[in-house]
């Protein structure tokens, strides 16, 4: 599996800077693993906030903590959302 085909125009979320906000655009891995990340509120068009880089990452998404091990077989790609002196009011 190459991870460059789940989506090139995002990140991988491991390159994040702590407390940056992204939007997730793709979920790259086993179709199990992915269904769990959903139910668990990641998904494709959830915004997260990077807490922790080191493994296990964690990200804040809608009030909750979720720890993650990415790399290997599990990829989250993501993109920047602005900062919020940047975001329209």
């Amino acid at each position: 599996m190459g991870y460059t085909t789940a989506n090139p125009s995002g990140i991988p979320l491991s390159q994040l800077r702590l407390h940056e906000e992204a939007e997730v655009v793709a979920v790259d891995g086993e179709a199990a693993a992915r269904h769990r990340l959903e139910e668990m509120g990641l998904r494709v068009g959830s915004r997260l906030r990077l807490l922790r880089r080191e493994s296990p990452a964690i990200v804040a998404i809608d009030g909750r903590r979720l720890c993650l091990r990415l790399g290997g077989q599990l990829q989250v790609w993501v993109e920047l959302c602005p900062p919020p002196s940047a975001r329209p009011q």
